[in-house]
């Protein structure tokens, strides 16, 4: 009993001795925690309702870029070469170039502790390692600065222009940050499903009409019945409502009568595309639903 009674008074002592250096352990991490000073000046907090809405506004200006750069590729309309649409290209770039800055200014959660980070050099080196290369060949003009070097005008350069198309992909993190209810927040998926099917369908109508042009063979089975139709020669709204309602029938796995080798393997890789685009869109969109249900 009595040997009992002091294993017991033993074990408490150890516990009593633990508490102790626990405790003292964590006055000290607390006095050393006040005792470090963090350089916050200039950074930008991550959830700072200034900063989402001008991550919204980035937004609207790359979803403006993905169906403005494509058509303006393919259909060259006339109005897209006036200076005004020049402006207007310019100062989304540099837009885009401020976008990047702030990046760099930008705190993020860190994935393993959970804690938002303010140090300086880690939003840094963080932002490095994760978009800016990305946001950077989004941002840069390289069509402009090709022309510069460039005597005569190039039908390629201005395909670099495309890769601005990248920056849209922010989407889907800019709707996960968002501090809103879960349906509300599904029902921003489900509409973003929906603008990136729209997307598809406008890149791949702009891009088979690029590639019918160049040789100005094709005759689209729906104006077959006439005669005296010819696309080449109609509007540009014309051409291009043509194009999407191709590019559905494409997507939708349906013959659109490719002539030449070129338009055959075009039209084999749309198809099998445009099936693993559906059964990933909408496979995501009954599950968005279901969900909200």
């Amino acid at each position: 009993m009595l040997q009992h009674v002091k294993e017991i008074a033993s074990l408490k002592g150890q516990e009593m001795l633990i508490c102790r250096s626990y405790g003292g352990l964590y006055e000290y991490l607390q006095e050393y925690r006040q005792d470090v000073v963090v350089d916050t000046e200039g950074i930008i907090r991550i959830n700072d309702h200034r900063k989402i809405y001008f991550e919204i506004f980035v937004i609207i200006l790359a979803i403006y870029n993905c169906y403005g750069i494509p058509f303006e590729i393919c259909f060259k309309p006339k109005i897209m070469d006036s200076s005004g649409f020049l402006i207007l290209n310019s100062i989304i770039d540099v837009i885009f170039g401020i976008d990047i800055i702030v990046q760099f200014k930008t705190t993020y959660y860190d994935s393993m502790s959970g804690d938002e980070i303010f140090d300086k050099e880690m939003i840094k080196w963080n932002y490095l390692q994760g978009r800016f290369f990305i946001d950077i060949l989004a941002t840069v003009p390289l069509e402009n600065i090709g022309m510069i070097f460039t005597e005569e005008k190039s039908t390629i350069l201005p395909l670099f222009s495309l890769l601005k198309l990248i920056r849209v992909t922010r989407l889907g993190r800019i709707i996960e940050k968002m501090n809103v209810k879960k349906h509300i927040k599904l029902m921003m998926k489900l509409a973003q499903l929906i603008f990136f099917l729209i997307m598809y369908i406008h890149c791949l109508a702009c891009v088979w009409y690029l590639i019918v042009s160049i040789e100005e063979q094709w005759i689209p089975p729906l104006e077959g019945i006439d005669p005296n139709a010819d696309l080449f020669s109609s509007s540009t709204v014309h051409r291009y409502l043509i194009s999407v309602y191709y590019s559905i029938l494409l997507i939708t796995c349906n013959d659109i009568t490719p002539v030449g080798q070129w338009k055959i393997l075009f039209c084999t890789s749309a198809v099998t595309l445009g099936a693993i685009i559906n059964a990933n869109i909408f496979g995501n969109m009954a599950l968005i639903i279901q969900t909200i249900d």
